[in-house]
């Protein structure tokens, strides 16, 4: 049953992307590099999983039934799924994050998943840039008119057929050096100012700010 609802997800979000439009800002940062380390919000994620799609990227999903239907409908996509969390299975997955990414992966994390809080980078992603020394690419999107489904802890974003997604990318972010548990937090604090303050509205030229959500 579970492959099946994995299909349909899949299919959904297949037909739904072919429509919108995907407008990328700075991906010049990191199309030259071998391997990189996305990171983005939980809620933003919808449009990533077909724009990046096939591209030899490992992603983490976690052990609980949502990670299972994740698994269906990211692997259709073309991604490698390593299965973990930061709340269970953690620091196993870490380890094949790191195997993938020594055998040519890209890494991408939504660094405030499973459960959240939102907004708030758990270590995993600094972990992982300092033992590869692969860089960190933040990123941030903008959907011109997306659903906010209020009742998820993400407040997940579905854009609307035929509308546009602005896919933004930041610059290379490294992490070397060995690292105490308070510069780990220091690191985290510091991507998810990077992230969160990527870009200003007004560069993009929006003909009606109003419409565009974060």
């Amino acid at each position: 049953m579970m492959k099946l609802y994995s299909f349909i997800g899949w299919l959904i979000i297949y037909l739904l992307s072919k429509t919108i439009r995907v407008k990328t800002i700075n991906d010049s940062s990191w199309k030259d590099l071998k391997n990189v380390i996305f990171t983005f919000w939980h809620g933003e994620q919808f449009i990533l999983c077909h724009h990046h799609r096939n591209q030899k990227i490992a992603i983490m999903t976690s052990l609980s039934k949502d990670g299972e239907l994740q698994t269906g409908i990211l692997g259709r996509f073309g991604y490698y799924i390593v299965r973990g969390s930061s709340s269970r299975g953690g620091a196993r997955a870490i380890i094949e994050m790191k195997n993938a990414m020594k055998a040519g992966y890209s890494a991408a994390f939504a660094v405030d998943g499973p459960r959240g809080p939102l907004y708030e980078v758990k270590p995993g992603v600094i972990f992982l840039a300092q033992k590869t020394g692969f860089p960190i690419i933040p990123m941030k999107i903008f959907y011109s008119t997306a659903i906010m489904l209020k009742k998820t802890w993400d407040k997940y974003r579905v854009p609307l057929p035929f509308s546009t997604a602005i896919v933004v990318y930041g610059n290379p972010v490294y992490i070397s050096g060995e690292l105490s548990e308070s510069e780990v937090k220091s690191k985290c604090e510091e991507l998810k100012r990077t992230m969160s303050g990527l870009i200003d509205l007004k560069t993009c030229k929006f003909q009606n700010r109003r419409r565009w959500k974060k």
